[in-house]
C-alpha cells in the first residue's frame, strides 16, 4: 500500500476528493479511502491533507537497519538536495551521510546523463511522437488514465533506474538507497535488484536528528571532514535535469516540434490534446510538478528561491565529467511500459437520474454543483455513485433537506427554553465538563455587568478572575456532591449566592453543570425605604463626598439586616465610626462591645473572648467570667484589627459564628449567643489568605457585606468641614478662638493625611493647644508642624472643552467644595476675589 489513510483523523472534508486528479479515491462510511489500482502516486492528497490523515510509506526502520547489519551500503543523492536547505553545502551533506554509515555516494545526475544520451539516440532514429518517460507519476497518468498513448512512452528507464543499472555492473555487491524529493519513487523502483530502499530528504533528516547526528555536523562545521568515499563528481548539464525543460535542452536538436509541459492540470490538458489528435509533436517533456526541485518533499518552500539556489549550487561545484562509456555499452536502459487501462464503465443517464433521484433532484434545476461532496458537479458525483467511488448520501443540501423537519422543532423547542431562561429573575449559566460557559441569561449577565460575547465560550474561572471574584468556582467542588451552594463577591458591594448542580450521563461521568444566582443586594435592600435621603446622619460623621455619602447610605441599608460587614481601609479612616452608626441603625437592642484583637496579650486572648469557667486556670475568679463575646449576645460585637487574630483562635471564632455557640474556657456546656458581627482591618486579608497567614473560609464568613472606606486624601472634598468641625470642638474644649487665614486653609486643604482622619483631629488640636495667636497663618502651621506640602497648581484636563466652558467648571467645582461650610467673606478671602462676586457666582451655579 503507497498510502495509508488514518481514518481517526479523517473529518469528511473532502479536500481530497476534490483535489485527486484522478479521482483515485472513494468514500466509505463518510471517510475517504486511495484506490490503490488507480493511484498514480502524485501525493498530492497527504500534502494538502490538514488534518494528518494520510501517510505515504516509509522505509526508515529498514534503512536503520541495513545500516546496523550490513557494510557494503551506497547512496544514490537526487540533484535537488541543494536547495533541501540552503545553508548546507554538498561537503555538510556528504558528512552526514558519511557518519550514518553509508559506504559510497553517487549522484543520480549519473543516470540523467546516461538517459539524455540514450533520448537523443532515440529520437534520431524514429519519426513517431514520444513522451518523456523520465517522471514516474507521468508514466502511471498515461499507463492508467491514457493507455492509448503508452506506445508514444519513450522505453527508457528513469535516471535513477539508469544509475541502478550502471553500478549493478560496476559494483554488483553494492545495495543502494535512493534520497531524494519524489514519493513515487518508492513504486517505480521495485523491480531494480540492487536497490534496497528510498527516502525522501525529510526522512533522512528524521534518521539523522533520531541519531543526532545532525547536530554534530552543524556544530562542527568549520572543521574539515575526510570523505573516504567514491565521490566521482557529474557534469553540471546532467544535474541541471532537476530543473524543468533541462531535459529538453539537451536534446536541443529536436524541439522545433517539441514542448515542455509541467504541473498537473497544464499536462493533463496536453495529453488530452495528444489523445484526441489535436495536437502533434516530436517530442513531449512532461513533468507533473515544476521539475524535481519542486517534488512531493520540497513543495513547502518557494520555488523562485529553490530555483535560484539550485543555480547558485551548479555555479559553485562546476563539473564536466561523464560516465564509464565501456561500461555503459554493456548496460541495457530499456523498458516496456504496459497498458493498465483502469477506467471504469460510463453509466447511462437513466441510472444517474435514478441515483439523483434518491437526493431528491429530479431536473437540471435540482443540480446545484455546490462541491460540498468533493465533486465538481452533481453529474460527476453521480456518476462515481454508479462507480463504487462514492456514497449518495453525501450531498449538502440532501441532508439538509432531509433534516430540517427535526432542525425546526430543535429550533422550537429552544426558542421555548430560551425564551423561559432569559425571562426568569435569577441567573441562571449552563456549563461545560470543562467549566466552559454554553448559556446564559441576561440576568446573570446583569449581575456580572458584562455582555455575552464576554462571557460564552470562555471559562468561568476566567471570566471570575477578570472580575476579581471571589471564592471563585471550582469544578472540584462538585466531586462527590449533588449540588453545591455558596456565597460570591462581586465589587466592593455585591454579594451573589450560587448554586451549581452537576449533569451525568448514565456512566456518572460529568457532561454539563447549571448554575443558579441570586444578588443578595436586591433581595436585602430593595426596600426603597432605607434610601439615606431619608435618615438623620449624626453630626460627628461628616459625608460631603460622594464616597462618604455611599458608604452611608450602604451602612443604613445593611444596619436593618443580620448580615456579617467586613469594614477595611487605612489607619484612621473611621472605621468605628462606621461601625457605630451602622450598631445605632440596627434593631439590636443589646450593647455594643468592641474588641481590639491586637491590644490583648495572646495567653490572655482567649479567655476574654469566649469567657472561663471556675478553677481554669491559676488566678481565675472563682465564680468565672462572661467572654466579651458573650456581653455582646442580643447586641452588636465589633473585632477592630481581625487581621491580628491569632490563627489558632480562627477556627474557633468560625465555630462561634456558623453555630451562635460559643464553650468558655475550662466548661463544656454550650452557651447560645445571638449577636450582630462587624469586624474590621487596615490590612489585605485577600492577600493574607493567599499567604496562608488568615483562615480562608473565616475571610468568607466575615466578608458577607464588605464595606471600603477611602483615605482622607482621595476624597478631599470632606476636608474642608472635618477642619471646622474639630476646629469648634477643641477651642470649645480648650476655651480659645483660634482663626486659619486663606493660606493656612489652603496648605490644610493640600496635605495628603497619612494618618487621614485622626491625623487631621491630631493636627488641629494641637495647634489650638499650642497658638501663641488667635490668627493661624501658613507660616504658623508649617513651623508648628513640620510639614512640607508639595504646591501643584496644575489642573488635570480630561477632554477638550470650550475654553469658557472649562473655567465655568473649575468655579463650579471649587465653590461646591467650599460653600457648605464657608462664608462668602471667607471664601472670597480664600479665593482672593470680592466677596460680592463670590455671591454673584453661587447664584449662577446653585440658584
Amino acid at each position: 500500500m503507497f498510502i495509508k489513510i488514518l481514518k481517526e483523523y479523517c473529518h469528511e472534508c473532502y479536500a481530497c476528493v476534490r483535489n485527486c486528479p484522478v479521482s483515485a479515491v472513494k468514500v466509505n462510511e463518510g471517510k475517504v479511502e486511495v484506490i490503490e489500482e488507480r493511484c498514480i502516486h502524485c501525493g498530492k492528497c497527504v500534502n494538502l491533507c490538514s488534518q494528518n490523515a494520510r501517510e505515504i510509506i516509509s522505509e526508515k526502520d529498514l534503512v536503520l537497519k541495513l545500516l546496523t547489519e550490513e557494510s557494503n551500503i551506497a547512496v544514490a543523492l537526487a540533484p535537488s538536495y541543494a536547495v533541501y536547505n540552503r545553508l548546507w553545502q554538498k561537503e555538510d551533506w556528504f558528512s552526514i551521510l558519511k557518519k550514518l554509515g553509508f559506504n559510497n555516494i553517487y549522484e543520480v545526475a549519473w543516470g540523467a546523463e546516461l538517459i539524455c544520451d540514450k533520448y537523443t539516440e532515440i529520437l534520431q532514429k524514429t519519426d513517431k511522437s514520444l513522451i518523456s518517460s523520465a517522471c514516474p507519476v507521468i508514466v502511471n497518468l498515461i499507463n492508467k488514465y491514457y493507455p492509448q498513448l503508452s506506445d508514444n512512452l519513450i522505453e527508457v528507464v528513469s535516471p535513477m533506474r539508469a544509475l541502478c543499472r550502471y553500478l549493478k555492473k560496476e559494483k554488483p555487491l553494492e545495495k543502494l538507497v535512493l534520497i531524494g524529493p519524489c514519493q513515487a519513487k518508492k513504486i517505480e523502483l521495485k523491480e531494480e535488484e540492487n536497490l534496497a530502499a528510498v527516502l525522501t530528504f525529510s526522512e533522512l533528516f528524521s534518521i539523522a536528528e533520531q541519531l543526532e547526528i545532525e547536530q554534530e555536523v552543524n556544530n562542527n562545521k568549520q572543521s574539515k571532514v575526510e570523505l573516504n568515499f567514491d565521490k566521482k563528481d557529474i557534469s553540471n548539464s546532467a544535474r541541471s535535469l532537476a530543473i524543468g525543460g533541462e531535459l529538453l535542452k539537451k536534446v536541443s536538436d529536436y524541439n522545433d516540434n517539441s514542448l515542455h509541459i509541467e504541473g498537473e492540470k497544464e499536462v493533463i490538458e496536453l495529453i488530452e490534446a495528444l489523445k484526441d489528435g489535436d495536437i502533434e509533436l516530436k517530442f513531449a517533456d512532461l513533468l507533473f510538478c515544476k521539475g524535481c526541485i519542486d517534488g512531493f518533499d520540497l513543495k513547502d518552500k518557494n520555488y523562485y528561491v529553490k530555483e535560484r539556489n539550485f543555480f547558485n549550487y551548479l555555479k559553485s561545484n562546476s563539473y564536466f565529467n561523464k560516465y564509464n562509456k565501456d561500461i555503459a555499452a554493456q548496460i541495457d536502459l530499456s523498458c516496456q511500459y504496459q497498458n493498465e487501462d483502469i477506467s471504469l464503465p460510463e453509466p447511462s443517464e437513466e441510472k444517474l437520474w435514478e441515483i439523483l433521484n434518491k437526493t431528491d433532484k429530479y431536473s437540471e434545476e435540482d443540480l446545484l454543483d455546490c462541491g460540498a461532496c468533493g465533486y465538481n458537479s452533481c453529474w460527476d458525483k453521480a456518476v462515481a455513485v454508479a462507480q463504487g467511488l462514492a456514497e449518495v448520501n453525501i450531498c449538502l443540501p440532501y441532508l439538509l433537506k432531509e433534516k430540517r423537519g427535526e432542525l425546526k422543532e430543535i429550533q422550537k423547542v429552544n426558542k421555548n427554553l430560551d425564551l423561559i431562561i432569559s425571562s426568569s429573575y435569577d441567573g441562571i449559566m449552563l456549563l461545560d465538563k470543562n467549566g466552559v460557559v454554553e448559556k446564559i441569561n441576561t440576568s446573570y449577565l446583569e449581575m456580572l455587568g458584562l455582555n455575552l460575547t464576554e462571557v460564552k465560550g470562555r471559562r468561568i474561572t476566567e471570566v471570575e478572575k477578570e472580575l476579581e471574584l471571589y471564592p471563585l468556582f471550582e469544578l472540584k467542588l462538585l466531586e462527590n456532591k449533588n449540588k453545591i451552594t455558596f456565597v460570591q463577591n462581586h465589587g466592593e458591594n455585591q454579594r451573589i449566592i450560587l448554586t451549581a448542580k452537576p449533569i451525568k450521563n448514565q456512566a456518572g461521568e460529568l457532561e454539563q453543570i447549571i448554575i443558579n444566582a441570586r444578588d443578595l443586594s436586591e433581595i436585602n435592600f430593595n426596600d426603597s425605604k432605607n434610601d439615606l435621603n431619608n435618615q438623620d446622619i449624626p453630626d460627628y460623621i461628616i459625608s460631603k463626598s460622594k464616597e462618604m455619602k455611599k458608604i452611608l447610605n450602604l451602612a443604613v441599608r445593611v444596619a436593618e439586616t443580620e448580615s456579617t460587614i467586613l469594614i477595611t481601609g487605612e489607619s484612621g479612616t473611621g472605621k468605628e465610626v462606621i461601625a457605630r452608626f451602622i450598631y445605632e441603625k440596627s434593631k439590636k437592642s443589646g450593647d455594643f462591645v468592641k474588641i481590639n484583637c491586637a491590644a490583648i496579650p495572646k495567653n490572655l486572648l482567649e479567655s476574654e473572648l469566649f469567657g472561663y469557667e471556675e478553677g481554669s486556670f491559676s488566678g481565675a475568679k472563682r465564680k468565672g467570667k462572661k467572654g466579651l463575646i458573650e456581653n455582646a449576645d442580643g447586641g452588636t460585637l465589633f473585632l477592630d484589627e481581625i487581621a491580628e487574630l491569632p490563627f489558632s483562635m480562627q477556627a474557633k471564632l468560625l465555630q462561634v459564628i456558623q453555630d451562635h455557640k460559643l464553650s468558655r474556657v475550662g466548661g463544656l456546656e454550650e452557651i447560645e449567643v445571638d449577636f450582630r458581627l462587624i469586624t474590621a482591618t487596615n490590612r489585605d486579608l485577600k492577600n493574607m489568605v493567599e499567604n496562608k497567614e488568615f483562615r480562608e473560609d473565616l475571610f468568607y464568613r466575615l466578608n458577607v457585606v464588605p464595606i471600603n472606606i477611602a483615605p482622607l486624601r482621595e476624597r478631599r472634598e470632606d476636608i474642608p468641614a472635618l477642619i471646622n468641625y474639630y476646629s469648634k470642638q477643641y477651642m470649645q474644649k480648650y476655651q480659645k478662638n483660634i482663626e486659619f487665614n486663606s493660606e493656612a486653609r489652603e496648605l490644610l486643604y493640600k496635605y495628603n493625611y497619612p494618618g487621614n482622619v485622626r491625623e487631621l483631629s491630631n493636627i488641629i488640636e494641637r495647634i489650638i493647644i499650642t497658638a501663641d495667636d488667635n490668627k493661624i497663618t501658613k507660616e504658623d502651621l508649617k513651623e508648628l508642624l513640620n510639614i512640607e506640602i508639595e504646591e501643584n497648581k496644575e489642573i488635570t484636563v480630561e477632554q477638550i472643552i470650550p475654553l469658557k466652558e472649562a473655567v465655568a467648571q473649575v468655579e463650579k467645582d471649587i465653590l461646591a467644595m467650599l460653600k457648605e461650610d464657608l462664608t462668602t467673606y471667607e471664601i472670597a478671602d480664600l479665593l482672593k476675589v470680592n466677596q460680592s462676586t463670590v455671591v454673584r457666582k453661587l447664584k449662577k451655579y446653585f440658584n
